[in-house]
C-alpha cells in the first residue's frame, strides 16, 4: 500500500477582504512527496502567482496519510455509479481521499490560536503541551509544533480524552483529521 499525502492550496475570503478583483479559489490534489518537496513548493509559487496583486495564499498538507488501495476501491465504484466529467479525475480522487475513512493514520491536530490568548488571558503553549502529556498519560504523544498565521498547530500520534483539556483551552479546536499549515505567500507580482 503506499500511503499519499493530501494537498490543499487556497486563497480564501477572510485573508483577502476588501481586495478588489479578488476571487476565492483553491486547489487539491494528492501526492506521494513531502511536503516540503520543492515540487510541491514550485506548484504553490505557481498557484500564488495566478491570484491578484496582494492576494495571501495558503499551503496545507494533510496531518493524515492516505490508503491509496481504499482510494482506488472507492474512485472505482464512485466512476461505476455515477456519470462523472473524466477532466475534473483529479479533483474527484482528492475529494475522496479527504474522507476519514480513507486514512492510513489516526493523527490529532489542536489549533492553538494566539490571538484569544491576550484577550482572554489563556494559559501559554508550553502549559497547553504539559497537559497533554498528563491528560494522555503519554509523554511521547507529541509527533509535532508548527507555527501558523495566528498561533500554532499541535499534532499528536493518537487520540485520547480531551474533554477537560478543552474546557480549560477554550482558545484550542481539536481537529481529527484536518490540514496543517505549511507555508502561506502574498501575491507580489
Amino acid at each position: 500500500m503506499e500511503e499519499l499525502g493530501l494537498i490543499l492550496f487556497v486563497s480564501r475570503n477572510k485573508d483577502n477582504f476588501g481586495l478588489p478583483d479578488f476571487k476565492q479559489r483553491k486547489y487539491q490534489f494528492l501526492t506521494n512527496k513531502a511536503p516540503d518537496d520543492p515540487k510541491n513548493m514550485d506548484k504553490f509559487q505557481d498557484f500564488v502567482s495566478k491570484g491578484v496583486n496582494g492576494e495571501l495564499s495558503r499551503y496545507y498538507y494533510s496531518v493524515n496519510k492516505r490508503d491509496s488501495r481504499k482510494i482506488q476501491k472507492d474512485v472505482i465504484h464512485y466512476l461505476i455509479d455515477n456519470n462523472v466529467n473524466i477532466s475534473k479525475l483529479d479533483f474527484l480522487a482528492s475529494r475522496i481521499a479527504a474522507k476519514p475513512e480513507n486514512r492510513s493514520e489516526n493523527k490529532w491536530l489542536f489549533d492553538f490560536d494566539i490571538g484569544l490568548i491576550a484577550e482572554h488571558g489563556t494559559p501559554k503553549l508550553d502549559h497547553f503541551i504539559e497537559d497533554i502529556f498528563e491528560m494522555s498519560g503519554d509523554r511521547d504523544i507529541l509527533e509535532s509544533i508548527s507555527d501558523t498565521i495566528t498561533g500554532y498547530h499541535i499534532i499528536v500520534k493518537h487520540g485520547f480524552d480531551t474533554r477537560i483539556l478543552l474546557e480549560k483551552y477554550t482558545n484550542v479546536e481539536l481537529k481529527r483529521d484536518d490540514m496543517r499549515l505549511i507555508s502561506y505567500m502574498e501575491n507580489t507580482n
